[in-house]
This record gives structure tokens, sequence and C-alpha cells, in this order.
């Protein structure tokens, strides 16, 4: 209509889809003329101007509503009528990344959906639908990909894992590396064997020497004889509950099981809402987490202030402790310490300390 190159009418195309106000509406005159040059009337080029400007503030086809009405009914019937199988699949689509994962996880807390640790023995490459409820996959463990996934599920098809050593002997037959082992271990997919995580992990090294001492090798065939040598007495460590949840955290990218936050704010009745829930709010808010980091930083003009990163079972946020507020809490503002804490929050990832409360335990 407005006689536009394609060239011309490709850049308004782009003005169109990036809202560029500005330069739609320099061309708004050129485009009015061109319509006068191929007959049609000025006031039909403005009318289709004004729609034009319209769509690009927000434009949304019909046949588009109707998908995504049809679309959010479905999901909402599946998630009211049919959780398990709504959130197996939810949670299946977004194995990889982690942030959409915790938050789906929360959301399965919220609506009392229980999400199943990891398994050796039970997991697969998916979250499977069990009697009481989802069970975590190995798959969406730190370090373990799809291939190193199948072997341990093609190792296991041949006869379940009965403990810890004969896991490791079996394991190590298919060039399984030690570094799977401990993300393994540090993901709780190993809990169901005797021993806790951090004894499991000080007794990786005799593990692996006792399954080489039980690995036979003739013809190029690799088998395992575990009656040749008796079985190692695995060491009892003492294990640290805030460390295990910190290395659970870094071999999921979140924290599945009780996190000792949880367990405190029971204990202590701290009713506020967490992490993950007060990223996504403005203004002032109130939170309970633990410390987790602490960088003091000096200002330009010589006064100190901090930021602290805390940390609870959803997810963490910086606390920014400006030279006022670090005078009277630098005390309490120590990795380790549960906090009770107000402050204001302008973006999603951090919050201005305005007052803290070191929780005793």
């Amino acid at each position: 209509m407005a006689g536009f190159s394609l060239s011309k009418a490709d850049i308004l195309r782009k003005a169109m889809s990036k809202k560029k106000e500005s330069e739609l509406r320099s061309l708004e005159e050129e485009f009015i003329a061109g319509c006068q040059t191929n007959g049609h009337s000025r006031e039909l080029g403005k009318q289709l101007y004004d729609l034009i400007m319209k769509f690009a503030n927000y434009g949304f086809n019909k046949s588009h509503s109707v998908a995504y009405g049809l679309l959010a009914y479905q999901l909402t019937y599946l998630k009211a009528n049919a959780p398990l199988e709504f959130f197996q699949a939810l949670l299946t689509s977004v194995i990889g990344a982690e942030g959409k994962t915790a938050e789906y996880i929360d959301e399965c807390r919220r609506r009392n959906v229980v999400i199943l640790p990891p398994s050796i023995n039970f997991s697969g490459n998916r979250y499977q639908i069990e009697e009481k409820g989802l069970r975590f996959p190995l798959r969406a463990i730190k370090g373990i990909g799809e291939s190193v996934c199948n072997e341990l599920i093609a190792e296991r098809s041949q006869k379940p894992f009965v403990d810890y050593y004969d896991f490791v002997a079996r394991i190590m037959t298919r060039k399984v590396s030690r570094k799977v082992i401990e993300s393994l271990i540090d993901a709780g997919a190993l809990d169901e064997f005797q021993g806790n995580r951090k004894s499991k992990l000080a007794s990786l090294d005799e593990a692996i020497s006792y399954a080489d001492l039980v690995r036979i090798e003739t013809d190029g065939q690799i088998k395992i004889d575990l009656g040749l040598v008796s079985r190692p007495v695995m060491m009892n460590i003492h294990e640290d509950l805030l460390e295990r949840s910190a290395r659970e955290k870094e071999a999921l990218g979140f924290y599945l099981s009780s996190h000792p936050i949880l367990t405190i704010k029971k204990t202590k009745q701290i009713q506020v809402e967490n992490l993950a829930v007060l990223k996504r709010r403005q203004g002032m808010i109130q939170g309970f987490a633990v410390v987790s980091k602490v960088r003091q930083h000096r200002t330009k003009r010589g006064e100190m202030m901090a930021f602290v990163n805390v940390a609870d079972e959803s997810t963490d946020f910086d606390l920014v402790v400006m030279p006022n507020s670090f005078l009277r809490y630098a005390s309490v503002l120590e990795k380790g310490n549960y906090l009770l804490f107000e402050g204001k929050k302008d973006k999603e990832d951090s919050c201005i300390l305005r007052s803290c409360v070191k929780i005793e335990l």
C-alpha cells in the first residue's frame, strides 16, 4: 500500500517487534504519503498506521488467544486432577535448568507433591511416578549426562546394587569416573546404603582399591569376583548438616533434601517466606537465612561495608550492608550464622539490610 521496499518494510517490522516508538513515528509520514502515491486516501493511510502503532504497543492474534486459552484450561485441569503426572512432565521438561527445577520443586512442596531423593537403584533418566511421589532422576545430577546415566542403569539392570562397595566395584568396570561417584554421593543417590555421605566420601579411595582387587580380566573380558577379598570396613565420620546441604546444592544446583534451616524455622516458630519467593518481591521484606559468604569492602570515604551472601532451602541472594548498618551488625555477619533480617529490596538478587538478629541454636 505504501510502496515500501522489502528492506524498508523490514525496518518497520523490526521497529514494531522492538516497540521502538521514535522509529515508528519517524516512518509514519512516509508511510501515509506512500499510500497516497499508490491511490489510497490519506485518511485510510492514517487509519492503517494507527493500527500498526496499536499493534506495536501490544499485539496478540486472536488465533493465539484461542490456542493459549485452550492450553491454559487443559494444563489447569491436569494440575488440579492429575498432579503427579502434571509435575512429572513439567519437571522432566526442565532437566538441566537449575532455576526452573528449583522453582517447580518448591511449587511441589507447597502442593504436597513429594519429591523422592535420587536413588541409584530406583532413579532413571527422567522423573518417575512412584507410590509416594516423584522420584528424582539420575540425569538431573550435575556431571551425569545421558551416556553415564545409561551406563548406571545398564549395570543396575543386571541386579540391584546391594551396598556401597558392591556399587563401586561393579560400576568401575564401566569406566565411570571418581568424580561421578562423588556427585552421586553428594546428591544423596547412595543414601540407601549404610554410612552417611561424609563417611562414603572418606572411604572412596579404599572402595576403589577394593574394586581393583576384585576385578578379573581374561581374554579382553572384565568380570568381578566379590569373594576374592573381604569387603573393607567403612570409616565412621561425623557429618555436619550444613556442609552436607552445601555439597548437595553443588551437585544438584539447589537444595532437595531437608535443609537444616527448615528444622530451625519449625523449632523456633519462624514464619517468613523463603528467599525464592522474596526474590520476586519489591520493597520491605523479612527473611530468615544462613550466612554462606561475607565480603567486606571499603568505600571511597574509607568506611567499611559488606556484601553478605545468604541462603535457605530454596535459593540464595546478597544482603548489601551499608556502612551505618555494618557498624551495628558486623559482629553477627559471620559465615554459618542464622539471621532473621529485614531490608529493602529493589533488585531481584540483592537487598539493602536494615536490621538483623542472630538466631541462637
